[in-house]
């Protein structure tokens, strides 16, 4: 048996009957759990299952039709997933960044991939799914791009950036890590030509930044991966006032070495990659360490630099296996009710 989440032992084959069956299901829908939107519920550890693991392979096995517009030199010869980055659902489609391959992939809950690669893209990052469509960072080269639903560029929200990486939204502002600048901006939705909102500057205390990284949001929170300072920022999400900060520096589960995604489960705890440590650690929203999945490895349940992660509508959550040019889809049933008191 491995130890794949601290202090709960899950059993081997157990597990890799569970990535057998997610294999030769290949298409079939995606299990769904009913979300649970206590904030901070305490997590079972053996509540998480591995449901599917999406990679080049999987979905030539399972006739994956590719669509879209693949140009500038960009094909699939070498399979869809290069170096997956990051991650945003969009309904049940799974929307994809692939710096490796320098391009935009959207995966259907079926397998359909749409394709997007051009001269224009080439370093995409972050990405989130907004009421005015698809929002990309490209780190590289310094710009935020605004794609349609379809992956075609529609225009450039802001050029001239310092390496913007995370990125989220809501329904009015658009948030972008500017990780060069160790601050985050905030766009209007409806006027994203308007001068950006800029908060945060380089330091270690409340509400500074030394290399962020990554970032997501809920309705009263936003999280921010303070990756240098090893941490995790909250902000007040209306008035991007301080709340709190968790983590520190090591070498062990439970600390923040390296963090590169961020995002919020079904019940409202906050899952974090660390691409040194190769895990996923969870925690409450007030940061208290709840376990973590995950070792160095290319077997299932195993990362290689892990980067983005993003919950998806029926409960579940991607993770970006990076190196291993694979995405691990994981189940979080709801945490488990409590009775009255008798």
């Amino acid at each position: 048996m491995r130890d794949v989440f601290q202090r709960v032992k899950l059993d081997l084959p157990l597990r890799a009957i569970v990535w057998l069956l997610a294999v030769t299901l290949g298409v079939a829908a995606w299990p769904s759990a009913s979300p649970d939107s206590s904030p901070g519920a305490e997590l079972d550890p053996q509540e998480i299952t591995l449901e599917r693991i999406i990679d080049s392979e999987s979905l030539r096995k399972t006739g994956s039709k590719i669509v879209g517009w693949i140009t500038g030199g960009g094909n699939l010869d070498d399979g869809p997933l290069i170096r997956p980055y990051g991650l945003a659902w969009d309904g049940r489609d799974l929307l994809v960044t692939d710096p490796g391959a320098g391009r935009v992939l959207r995966i259907g809950r079926r397998g359909k991939i749409t394709a997007h690669s051009s001269r224009e893209i080439t370093s995409p990052i972050g990405i989130a799914a907004c009421s005015i469509g698809i929002v990309v960072t490209e780190s590289e080269t310094g710009r935020v791009a605004l794609l349609d639903d379809d992956l075609r560029l529609v225009e450039w929200i802001a050029e001239g950036l310092d390496r913007p990486t995370g990125v989220a939204c809501d329904e009015e502002r658009i948030f972008v890590v500017e990780t060069g600048r160790h601050r985050l901006l905030s766009f209007d939705a409806d006027d994203t030509a308007a001068t950006p909102v800029l908060f945060g500057a380089r330091g270690g205390g409340d509400g500074e930044f030394n290399f962020p990284v990554a970032m997501t949001l809920d309705r009263e929170r936003m999280w921010v991966g303070d990756t240098l300072n090893f941490r995790i920022q909250a902000f007040d999400c209306g008035t991007v006032e301080y709340r709190r900060s968790f983590g520190g520096v090591g070498d062990s589960p439970g600390e923040m070495p390296r963090i590169k995604g961020l995002a919020l489960d079904a019940s409202g705890n906050v899952w974090v990659t660390d691409a040194h440590l190769d895990l996923v650690a969870i925690y409450s929203v007030q940061g208290q360490f709840l376990g973590h999945i995950g070792q160095s490895g290319s077997e299932p349940w195993e990362f290689s630099f892990p980067a983005g992660v993003a919950a998806g509508p029926d409960g579940q959550m991607a993770v970006a296996d990076s190196l291993n040019r694979r995405i691990q889809i994981f189940g979080v049933a709801p945490p488990k009710r409590k009775g009255p008191a008798r």
